[in-house]
């Protein structure tokens, strides 16, 4: 509750949609053979946009985010981003722990 206006999953920004839209495709066909991973990034600005950049998966399920654009000139607004992972779901077979990093 102290977070929910900045951590929204009903409002888009620009060309984003928000959570809630960009879950809507996602259908009990899917889910019976993947998973859906959502990665929250927090930003120094809202010009700055992020992806997924790649996922390694032992005991450990790590997922790579990468900043997609670097723009010379920027807001200083703080944002923050959802990352969709759609994972097989036999990727996380033997996964006991998860982890995001940026880089």
């Amino acid at each position: 509750q102290t977070f929910s206006e900045s951590l929204t999953t009903e409002r888009g920004l620009n060309e984003m949609p928000s959570l809630r839209e960009a879950a809507e495709s996602y259908d009990d066909d899917f889910f019976a053979s993947h998973t859906l991973v959502v990665v929250y990034v927090s930003a120094s600005s809202g010009s700055f946009r992020f992806g997924l950049d790649r996922v390694e998966a032992g005991t450990t399920f790590r997922l790579y985010v990468t900043q997609l654009n670097h723009p010379e000139v920027y807001d200083a607004s703080m944002s923050g981003w959802y990352i969709l992972a759609e994972v097989p779901g036999t990727l996380l077979d033997g996964c006991t722990e998860m982890e995001a990093v940026l880089e």
